[in-house]
């Protein structure tokens, strides 16, 4: 019935106004004045576009500039009669949404949706995404995930970079990173996974030998903790990998000099005095 049409219209989620073939308001949703916080008397059958717009302009709407200004621009674009559609932010903060549809008999069609919320969030999405991104390229350390049932393994710029990898071939399906683990140190890694993935630490951690995109092997500290599903088996691993090659060296060239000293004390046939002479 048109009373039911009536009110399902008032409590749509979207604002509506139609307006004749010299555009005077012929009809509108309780939403449409809501949104834009019109008046009730200006909002009523005959009133022109043009009131409208300049009210939008009188309270900065359209930002600054001459209100009769930015009235006759709209009026000259609302007077072609195409569809268009425009977003722009109200001096009271909502953002709206509005399109405007020619209609049958020379009728003009204005619908306007509030989108405060959803830009809100995407603008909240975008700068979390530019945190992370500035986070990540400030780490030092390569992020991953591996997605151990599908055997797919997503790499982080940073963890490309240390690697030599091809994100392609980081992403693709079958991926094999036990492929480069270190003949000598697999087990070392095996075992570290394993225990990890049956629950019996609490986080994966391991020291091991990976060969690069070149074929050269570097020490890397792997720490990572695991996804499981309602069956309690790991589905996914989450980690971080740092190269640890220069502390590795530094450590074995220390402990091969320490080594040398010693042996050399231990070798040599007679004591060590000290003399001072006067």
């Amino acid at each position: 019935s048109a009373p039911g049409l009536r009110v399902a219209l008032d409590v749509s989620g979207f604002g509506f106004a139609i307006f004749d073939k010299d555009l005077n308001l012929v009809t509108h949703n309780k939403a449409f004045r809501k949104m834009r916080e019109y008046p009730a008397d200006l909002c009523k059958p005959g009133t022109h576009i043009s009131e409208l717009y300049r009210l939008n302009a009188k309270r900065g709407d359209y930002g600054a500039g001459d209100i009769e200004a930015h009235v006759k621009s709209r009026l000259e674009q609302t007077r072609k009669f195409k569809p268009y559609a425009v977003e722009f932010q109200l001096s009271i903060g909502r953002i709206l949404s509005t399109s405007y549809h020619p209609i049958d008999d020379n009728r003009l069609l204005l619908t306007s949706t509030d989108v405060t919320e959803s830009k809100r969030t995407e603008t909240v999405l975008r700068e979390r995404e530019a945190r992370n991104a500035l986070v990540e390229q400030a780490a030092t350390e390569g992020i991953y995930e591996w997605l151990i049932e599908e055997s797919v393994l997503n790499t982080s710029p940073r963890m490309d970079q240390i690697f030599d990898l091809n994100p392609s071939e980081s992403g693709a399906r079958n991926w094999n990173w036990n492929e480069r683990v270190h003949p000598d140190d697999f087990e070392r890694y095996k075992d570290s996974l394993r225990d990890h993935f049956k629950g019996l630490t609490d986080t994966y951690e391991c020291e091991y030998r990976v060969r690069d995109e070149a074929g050269r092997y570097m020490w890397v500290r792997d720490r990572g903790v695991c996804v499981r599903n309602e069956a309690g088996r790991a589905t996914r691993l989450v980690g971080a990998i740092s190269d640890i090659t220069e502390h590795i060296d530094r450590e074995t060239e220390l402990a091969q000099k320490s080594a040398i000293l010693e042996s050399t004390l231990e070798n040599m046939g007679q004591g060590i005095s000290m003399i001072h002479f006067q």
